[in-house]
């Protein structure tokens, strides 16, 4: 059966198998949904302007790939925090509790909640074919390991002269697709204020949303199974002093 009330923080396809049928999506607005919303996606834009900026002097472009410097890294280290404050806001909105420090062995649990690892992003103003990436693709594996991306963070963080030359073009255009998913994951394509820093032109592939922030497309692959989908009516709950339930994370 689907799911009667919305999780917050948590944007689910509907029983017609996308996310915003018949306006489905005005959850998001609600004040119980999120705290702050506009706190996490203004950050995500001033990242992603320092992204493109980059690209103003690095052409988006395989061959590129491999390129690394001081502002790549530390713009790395920016959007990896920028990812934990979003994962941590999902665990502890969803009432999570763990004593100390929270971990990736916390944060990939999202996964059953969000389903991250089925999320594309697509740069299609990368040269020649637009680029798509899964940046959570190993949390649908068995073992949920951490992304390369987030290891490279990792070892930077704790070895900048060893792990220097890990912190390229790859591993920052990759993570910041993992922020643009977690980000879709939790609000689609509501930016609460339409505060675009860029925008992009033309329509997305077939399959694909703009994403929020306007340069990148977003897709979700495949349907979540009839038990995991949004099947509620918005109208006859929204006026319920809570309307939101936690996602029971184990």
């Amino acid at each position: 059966m689907a799911l009667q009330r919305p999780f917050r923080r948590t944007v689910r396809q509907t029983t017609y198998g996308d996310f915003t049928s018949s306006g489905s999506l005005a959850y998001v607005l609600h004040p119980k949904y999120a705290k702050d919303p506009l706190l996490f996606i203004r950050s995500a834009a001033l990242i992603q302007k320092e992204l493109f900026d980059i690209f103003e002097y690095v052409e988006p472009d395989d061959k590129n790939l491999h390129i690394h410097s001081l502002r790549i890294l530390n713009l790395l280290i920016r959007i990896c925090v920028d990812i934990e404050a979003n994962l941590t806001a999902i665990l502890k909105e969803n009432g999570y509790q763990k004593s100390g420090n929270w971990s990736m062995v916390d944060y990939r649990k999202i996964e059953d909640s969000h389903f991250l690892s089925r999320f594309e992003v697509s740069f299609p103003s990368w040269s020649g074919q637009p680029r798509a990436i899964r940046p959570f693709a190993s949390w649908g594996l068995p073992e949920r390991s951490s992304p390369s991306w987030y290891k490279a963070y990792n070892s930077t963080k704790h070895d900048r002269h060893g792990s220097y030359y890990e912190a390229s073009l790859e591993k920052v255009v990759d993570a910041f697709a993992g922020l643009i998913v977690l980000l879709s994951a939790q609000f689609w394509t509501e930016d609460y204020l339409s505060v675009h820093v860029l925008s992009l032109e033309g329509r997305p592939m077939d399959g694909y949303s703009v994403a929020l922030g306007g340069v990148v497309w977003v897709r979700f692959d495949g349907k979540l199974e009839d038990g995991d989908v949004y099947g509620f009516n918005w109208s006859a709950i929204s006026d319920d002093d809570d309307p939101f339930v936690n996602f029971p994370y184990r």
